[in-house]
């Protein structure tokens, strides 16, 4: 496969911006270079790497049993991973076309945030900020319709909100300076911090996400 696969289907306009999706079969040189230029942990491009097994278990340093799942390196790499992480915390079973629909789904539900109207936009001020570090508004608006638009903390920022549960994203211990030999991962973002209890006074679990320090995200279970 290239690097980015086949990345139908493709997304509708977003009303108020007149934006048609266009997405390449793999990004032009400088939009890759775009995103690489993306700060490490806000946008990862999900290429694809050598064959990986599927699970992997290891400790996280606070002695957490974490799972790895791994997830399609076709440019969705952190919709997947939160697509498959918020169906495992209500045990509900999402793969193939279902997984590729529901990620697709949170991207677009991003783009409705931030694109439709000023109104809904003001609800995501952290993001919009974090937003025009990289982009002018309506660039931005264009990119994340199109399927090889990899996410990143804008999207983190936005989804937690939306799904009203934090996400902690992790990397591999020996990655970060933790010196404990890839025994286990370290957080090193935690989004939707406010969401960690619900109304009725219920705790809410995060959905974990594995950044490999370049370029994908993958899923950690308990």
């Amino acid at each position: 496969l290239p690097p980015h696969g086949n990345m139908a289907p493709r997304f509708d306009t977003v009303p108020g911006f007149g934006l048609n999706l266009a997405a390449p079969a793999e990004p032009a040189p400088k939009e890759r270079a775009r995103n690489r230029r993306r700060s490490p942990v806000a946008s990862l491009s999900c290429a694809f790497p050598g064959p990986q097994p599927l699970f992997e278990v290891s400790r996280a340093p606070a002695g957490e049993l974490l799972t790895v799942v791994k997830v399609t390196p076709d440019g969705r790499c952190l919709f997947r991973s939160l697509a498959l992480g918020l169906a495992a915390l209500k045990g509900e079973p999402l793969a193939g076309k279902m997984e590729q629909d529901q990620a697709d789904k949170l991207r677009l539900a991003v783009a409705d945030s931030l694109c439709r109207t000023p109104a809904r936009r003001a609800d995501f001020p952290e993001a919009v900020m974090a937003l025009k570090l990289e982009a002018t508004l309506p660039t931005y608006c264009k990119r994340i319709l199109d399927t090889t638009f990899w996410g990143g903390e804008v999207e983190l920022l936005v989804l937690s909100k939306l799904i009203r549960r934090p996400i902690h994203v992790y990397m591999r211990a020996n990655q970060t300076g933790g010196g404990r030999g890839g025994a286990g991962f370290i957080p090193i973002q935690k989004y939707g911090e406010d969401f960690s209890v619900s109304d009725t006074g219920k705790t809410r679990k995060p959905v974990r996400v594995l950044y490999n320090g370049s370029d994908h995200y993958d899923l950690l279970i308990k």
